[in-house]
């Protein structure tokens, strides 16, 4: 027996990731990147936390608020997760959240610097080039690519989780039910 889990791209992750090529949208428009940056989270950590839930169907009229889904998630999968995730989640949050009560808010542009300083800092490794705040198109180039950063964590995330958690599965034998 192997101590090493093969991950390979499955339906759901597939399906994920699908959306975010067709949803999360290019130009430089930064609040529809914001918004529908964290309607594909929200998505991602609904499935997460579905995942794990014997009956998820209870689940499909309820309304939870988005922090409340990230701290969920955390709690039921911080461990397979990417440590940064989460304060990302936050950052995204905190953006959504100052443009859902404030048409024109003056706060847009710092928050999603914070978010993107956020970011380098959490991930240093990446080691991308430093760009100029004031440049539109490389701020909302950036914010695109770190949401997909995000997105793309919270993907495997559920990735690991089905096939760790599928492997841990007892197997039942069909005629077992008999």
């Amino acid at each position: 027996m192997s101590d090493s889990i093969t991950l390979q791209i499955d339906s759901e992750a597939e399906v994920r990731i699908e959306r975010v090529r067709k949803h999360l949208p290019s130009g430089s428009d930064l609040t529809l990147i914001a918004l529908k940056g964290h309607l594909l989270a929200e998505e991602a950590l609904d499935d997460l936390i579905r995942f794990y839930c014997k009956n998820p169907e209870h689940l499909d009229d309820v309304e939870i608020r988005f922090q409340v889904k990230a701290r969920l998630a955390r709690a039921l999968s911080g461990h397979v997760v990417w440590i940064g995730l989460w304060p990302l989640l936050d950052a995204l949050n905190t953006v959504r959240n100052d443009l859902a009560h404030n048409l024109d808010s003056p706060k847009l542009k710092d928050r999603i610097n914070r978010f993107l300083v956020l970011r380098r800092e959490l991930a240093p490794l990446l080691n991308d080039p430093k760009i100029d705040p004031h440049n539109r198109d490389a701020v909302a180039e950036r914010f695109r690519s770190d949401i997909s950063l995000l997105l793309g964590q919270l993907t495997g995330a559920g990735m690991m989780v089905r096939t760790a958690e599928g492997q841990a599965q007892p197997i039942i034998p069909p005629d077992a039910a008999r």
